[in-house]
């Protein structure tokens, strides 16, 4: 069970990543010309957010071509298209969110590891996740990375909680499927935490046959 104290400190370090975060984006990220699969990220986002559907996005921005596109998964132009929908429409308010959604594997890094190890690892886990330059750039980036962490350390964290359950109630498992199956509209490898961890954790209670 979670600690007030636990709690209090990984949300002043959580801030900490997250000033940091933002810091790259205000001083560093927003005079670095987007281009490549950042580029269009943003632009699928437009195009869906505006209603043009999941196109070509370089070909219809530079042309008005309507081309219908299957090269990215959808997950992260969707959320690029639901930012873009609520009026953050910008590369650099874009970035901005994205620090924020960084911050957040910045705290289930630390759950994780304090189920793993206690809190005082946690904290660690935690506190190197904040500061990694890395993790840093790539949250300023507007790349696929940024959300792929979260919702694999989604999926971990989750496949620990029902690992100490004794029968995970089916809830659970239809929370961990759509969490798997979230990653792998984020980034197509994702489908592999299907095979190599959630299959081998069904056999880790008897089967009901």
């Amino acid at each position: 069970r979670l600690t007030r104290r636990f709690g209090l400190t990984l949300a002043v370090v959580a801030g900490v990543g997250l000033l940091l975060r933002l810091g790259y984006v205000i001083h560093l990220a927003q005079d670095i010309v987007l281009r490549g699969d950042p580029l269009s990220y943003h632009l699928h986002g437009q195009q869906i957010s505006s209603g043009a559907g999941y196109l070509r996005a370089p070909l219809y921005a530079a042309t008005g071509e309507a081309v219908a596109s299957a090269w990215y998964p959808p997950g992260h132009p969707a959320l690029l298209a639901l930012v873009d929908g609520i009026g953050v429409d910008s590369v650099f308010g874009q970035k901005a969110v994205m620090a924020f959604v960084g911050t957040g594997s910045v705290v289930l890094i630390g759950l994780i590891a304090r189920r793993l190890s206690g809190p005082k690892v946690g904290l660690v886990a935690a506190a190197i996740a904040a500061v990694s330059p890395m993790l840093i750039v790539a949250d300023g980036a507007l790349g696929t990375e940024t959300l792929y962490m979260l919702l694999v350390a989604a999926v971990i964290l989750q496949l620990y909680v029902m690992a100490d359950q004794d029968d995970p109630r089916p809830l659970r498992w239809a929370a961990l499927g759509a969490s798997v199956a979230l990653v792998a509209y984020t980034r197509s490898e994702g489908i592999l935490l299907f095979v190599l961890l959630v299959v081998p954790l069904t056999f880790r209670w008897p089967w009901p046959w």
